[in-house]
């Protein structure tokens, strides 16, 4: 049995160092503001919104700022990523969770950072285009995607070119023949050394056993 435990040790520490993945915050476009602007999202209206990625990432959700009539909260929101500008195509329909609300936007309507789950879009280094349209609210009242003019492009399907959102692209980044932790260093260490130690008692209880018969 501590053979095995050894051999499951080692084995542990050679998959953490060859394929090591960091939860992260992909791109970030800065905060919700409340005090610009804010686009809405329902109704027929659609916005796209660009972020570039500095290396190969597996895209799992999204976080965006929400402004919503009071006591409103959205439900759902069809999303799509392009790499096209101004493109307002569906891709599919996400369920969105609701955040805290942190302040009101114009003295009026709730703000919030919604969020929702993607599926494990696999995307290389570049620059994409995040649509959100089509949402539904448990009240049926128009839903607001904040403007906090922040580094990225944006486009509404009517007006055109609008300041940027505030959103963040949540994902995976692979991190490929990176330094391993130092705790999975040890963790090597320990698994090998086990299994040499308890190899070796294995072979000198054996040779202690042929020399008695």
């Amino acid at each position: 049995m501590r053979v095995k435990n050894s051999i499951v040790a080692a084995a542990f520490g050679v998959a953490l160092f060859a394929g090591q993945t960091q939860a992260a915050v992909l791109y970030d476009n800065g905060p919700i503001n409340g005090t610009v602007d804010a686009w809405t999202i329902n109704y027929g209206y659609a916005v796209s919104d660009s972020f570039t990625l500095s290396q190969a990432s597996d895209v799992t959700g999204v976080n965006f700022g929400v402004w919503s009539d009071p006591g409103d909260t959205m439900t759902t929101v069809d999303w799509a990523i392009t790499t096209t500008p101004a493109t307002y195509t569906d891709t599919a329909t996400a369920t969105v969770t609701s955040g805290p609300v942190v302040g009101q936007g114009f003295g009026y309507y709730d703000l919030r950072t919604d969020s929702f789950s993607l599926p494990n879009i696999s995307l290389g280094a570049g620059t994409y285009y995040l649509v959100l349209q089509n949402a539904v609210t448990a009240g049926g009242n128009p839903i607001y995607w904040d403007e906090n003019d922040g580094l990225s492009t944006a486009t509404e399907s009517v007006t055109g070119s609008i300041g940027s959102e505030s959103f963040q692209i949540i994902g995976n980044v692979a991190v490929v023949g990176a330094t391993p932790l130092p705790s999975t260093w040890t963790m090597l260490i320990a698994g090998f050394l086990g299994l040499g130690f308890f190899a070796y008692r294995g072979s000198k209880k054996n040779g202690a056993a042929i020399a008695a018969a």
